[in-house]
């Protein structure tokens, strides 16, 4: 009979790392798990970021149109670009420049873009270039004209009047559907102010 410390069978080895491995690959599917939800919620969180960005930005711009010739323009449909002239640009050194710009929200692979341009020059140099968000299919836009609100690929209309020979009338409101890949249609509605221009 031996006597003295005795060692492990090769059985019971085997046992042991057979348990370890079916441990270790429970513990990295288990951070792989965790590690893929926190990169989702952080995708999500930036995607509401930017949403809620758009939407203070817009409500800015549109809040403060400028009362000129055609002040909104919307062309494109769901691919389409919204162009705003709007005041409220500050000049705290006195330049001698316009205090209107137009701005641009267009949307180029699935990102909107903000740009913004001295007005009336029609110059290709932005002032400011930003992504607002990004994670878009498309967008549309509605315009309440009067007491009715139309849809159109087009606005003002190409020919300078509407369907009853009339000139269009500014729009009172307008109603943007995002189609977020996160969320599907999300919809804005911003009340059109046209003649404001104060600070932003």
């Amino acid at each position: 009979m031996r006597e003295g410390p005795q060692g492990f069978t090769l059985l019971e080895l085997l046992v042991a790392l057979s348990v370890f491995a079916v441990v270790s690959v429970a513990a990295y599917q288990g951070v792989s798990i965790l590690s893929r939800a926190h990169e989702r919620q952080e995708t999500i969180a930036a995607r509401l970021t930017g949403l809620q960005r758009t939407v203070a930005s817009l409500r800015r711009d549109v809040a403060q149109i400028a009362a000129v010739e055609r002040p909104l323009t919307w062309h494109g449909g769901r691919q389409g670009g919204l162009v705003i002239v709007r005041g409220g640009w500050p000049n705290p050194a006195g330049l001698k420049r316009s205090g209107l710009l137009r701005v641009r929200y267009s949307l180029e692979a699935g990102r909107l873009r903000r740009r913004a341009y001295l007005y009336p020059q029609d110059g290709n140099t932005s002032v400011l270039d930003e992504t607002m968000m990004d994670g878009l299919d498309g967008w549309s836009l509605r315009l309440l004209v009067g007491n009715e609100w139309v849809a159109r690929d087009t606005w003002p209309p190409e020919k300078g009047v509407t369907e009853a020979g009339a000139p269009p009338v500014s729009p009172r409101a307008l109603e943007i559907v995002f189609d977020t890949r996160a969320w599907g249609p999300v919809t804005v509605l911003l009340a059109v102010t046209t003649g404001q221009g104060g600070a932003s």
